[in-house]
């Protein structure tokens, strides 16, 4: 028997589930949300360096920007992985000018 007062969505449908299972599944979501909302506080270091994620992030920098850098040399790096890592040392005194 349809509800004649239902309006129907093309390409959706209405399900009913328990108002336990509904109340769960808002937790689980809310908890995604939160870790995901922490993650993308948290900054990726090591100690004394800072990965090349975060710093074109800090210095609003491209990939290019750093890979020219690395290239001629004018501010170290150090690779793990496939993951670049720059000391927040080396960032600033090349910031400052104070670099090779």
């Amino acid at each position: 028997m349809k509800n004649e007062n239902l309006t129907e969505i093309p390409g959706q449908s209405m399900s009913l589930v328990p108002q336990d299972f509904l109340i769960n599944l808002m937790h689980v979501v809310n908890e995604i949300k939160d870790t995901v909302q922490a993650k993308e506080k948290q900054t990726d270091t090591i100690g004394d360096y800072i990965s090349e994620a975060d710093a074109k992030k800090i210095l609003g920098r491209k990939t290019t920007w750093f890979w020219a850098l690395r290239k001629s040399g004018k501010i170290p790096f150090t690779k793990v992985g496939n993951k670049i890592w720059y000391s927040k040392a080396d960032l600033l005194n090349f910031i400052e000018g104070k670099s090779k």
